[in-house]
């Protein structure tokens, strides 16, 4: 049985395109990508483009008034605009910190 990304990863994050460019996305969804793909968050975040749901006739929460907006998945704690970009990377940066290996002590 396949499970879908979402179901596996601890982030969601919802992006949608520019209010007078429909063909690109805003530019804090556009921040938001690059840093999942360029630190790797994949794993760990999946993307839900706002305008394929709504296209789609998904009804959005009334929490969601904007993109990008970053959810944790667990406890329902919400990051919109420059906050989610920062979130992402302090995510980034934890998930280096559980990957080191423990410091041997000089004792």
């Amino acid at each position: 049985m396949t499970s879908s990304p979402q179901a596996t990863t601890d982030w969601v994050l919802y992006v949608g395109s520019h209010k007078k460019n429909t063909d690109q996305f805003c530019h804090g969804s556009t921040l938001c990508m690059r840093i999942i793909e360029t630190l790797g968050l994949q794993a760990r975040v999946v993307v839900q483009d706002c305008d394929a749901l709504r296209a789609r006739g998904v009804e959005f929460p009334e929490w969601l008034q904007g993109t990008p907006t970053l959810i944790e998945r667990e406890d329902m704690t919400r990051y919109s605009g420059t906050e989610a970009a920062v979130q992402l990377c302090v995510i980034a940066a934890a998930s280096v910190q559980r990957a080191r290996p423990p410091r041997a002590s000089s004792h």
